[in-house]
């Protein structure tokens, strides 16, 4: 390019170049809130308010709001941890099933295992499911951070799966193909090398949806039809801001519920009836927080434990900080702060713990994570806030994990 034309990409270059260190800039101010969120979140975890467990608390260092290590880190934006490997595009789904969705579609049904070089032997396994609408987006496009940082310093096996979405398949298929993923790995530890006693699953946005059927429908033979006898629980489930109440009143309000029943759900049922895919009404069985709701409450005091992470800004007693006036407004009462995240609002989290607990003698451990500052999408790459709750994660889920070990131990010796 010459002349004018020039003058303007150049002139836009250095308008991204300025708009990506704004941002940098921005999320590294946030750091110390982030830090402070987390730091609050392990208290109640260690006080017995998440998982009671024995194992070393912060096996894996907590990254300093100061270090350099931190800003290091969040540059590396899309960076792959040097002690990673990874085997791609693995399909699950098996021949009699690629034949029936149609082999054009097998490039929908595998997944990827990510772990390290050595030492990932019988180590646990953490599946994630991405999100994008229940119609966009890839296993691969971009690899979350979550998955690298569980990889590369918790030692876990990670499968990064992904199903076929909307375009090509209903909702009951998705939750089908993943359930073939847990299938896919309780059943060749030969080749990912994880443990499959201990599965923790977790998504974003809607795959964090994914997720909260899978857990909430383990060893469901309406989901597994062909496989009824493999065990799909799960150990563990990590919802990322999880679109868990699809069809809540908010989302009837603003006309995205029956857009949802339409083009994701695909329901030729009445509201009422019975959906014979699933054995419940479809507006049960497809909202996690009224599945939850109906589930009978011995049915949740044995379900595995739930760390939940969510959005939410930091609030201020006076008037807000420059980084918050823009989502804050001014009350009689004072400044009151706004949500965050425009997609997925910030109850339907409390709510799915709620639903969870609510008339349970002995609930499921549950445990929220509310994360300043953070967009919807926040952890699609590094920055402070992200490597702050993927840590939290971290430590929340090897609390789990040591958790079950040592039940897992104790039962073993009682039947000897």
């Amino acid at each position: 390019f010459r002349g004018p034309a020039a003058a303007a990409i150049e002139t836009l270059g250095w308008a991204l170049r300025v708009a990506g260190a704004a941002a940098l800039l921005r999320a590294y101010e946030a750091r110390r809130p982030s830090e402070m969120a987390v730091e609050a979140f392990l208290e109640k975890l260690a006080s017995g308010s998440g998982v009671q467990h024995n194992a070393p608390a912060h096996h894996v260092s907590a990254p300093s709001s100061y270090s350099w290590t931190l800003l290091i880190e969040a540059l590396t934006v899309m960076a792959v941890p040097w002690n990673v490997r990874q085997i791609n595009d693995v399909t699950y789904a098996t021949d009699s099933e690629l034949e029936e969705a149609g082999r054009h579609l097998t490039r929908f049904m595998q997944l990827d295992v990510i772990r390290k070089a050595s030492g990932f032997r019988g180590r646990p396994i953490f599946m994630y499911i991405h999100g994008g609408a229940w119609k966009f987006g890839d296993k691969r496009a971009p690899v979350y951070p979550i998955c690298y940082h569980f990889a590369a310093k918790e030692n876990w096996v990670v499968i990064n799966v992904k199903c076929r979405m909307s375009d090509h398949a209903d909702l009951h298929s998705m939750v089908l193909d993943l359930k073939r993923a847990i299938r896919w790995i309780r059943q060749n530890q030969a080749i990912h090398g994880g443990d499959p006693a201990f599965l923790a699953i977790s998504g974003g946005s809607a795959g964090g949806h994914l997720a909260a059927l899978l857990y909430l429908t383990q060893n469901d033979p309406h989901f597994q039809p062909g496989f009824e006898s493999v065990d799909t629980s799960v150990q563990a489930f990590v919802p990322i801001y999880g679109a868990l109440h699809p069809l809540g009143e908010s989302s009837w309000r603003t006309g995205f519920a029956p857009i949802f029943l339409r083009d994701v759900v695909r329901a030729d049922v009445a509201a009422d009836a019975v959906d014979s895919r699933a054995g419940r009404p479809a507006e049960v069985w497809t909202d996690p927080i009224s599945l939850a709701r109906a589930l009978p409450a011995e049915t949740r005091a044995r379900l595995a434990p739930v760390f939940a992470v969510q959005l939410s800004p930091k609030t201020t007693n006076g008037a807000p900080s420059a980084l918050l006036k823009a989502k804050t407004h001014e009350t009689a009462s004072g400044w009151r702060a706004r949500e965050w995240d425009s997609l997925v609002p910030l109850a339907w989290s409390t709510e799915f713990l709620d639903a969870l607990t609510k008339d349970v003698n002995a609930p499921p451990p549950t445990q929220l994570l509310r994360v300043p500052h953070a967009h919807h999408g926040f952890d699609t790459f590094t920055s402070p806030r992200t490597l702050y709750a993927c840590w939290a994660v971290g430590e929340a889920l090897q609390a789990a994990h040591a958790a079950h070990t040592a039940h897992a131990a104790t039962s073993e010796a009682d039947r000897r």
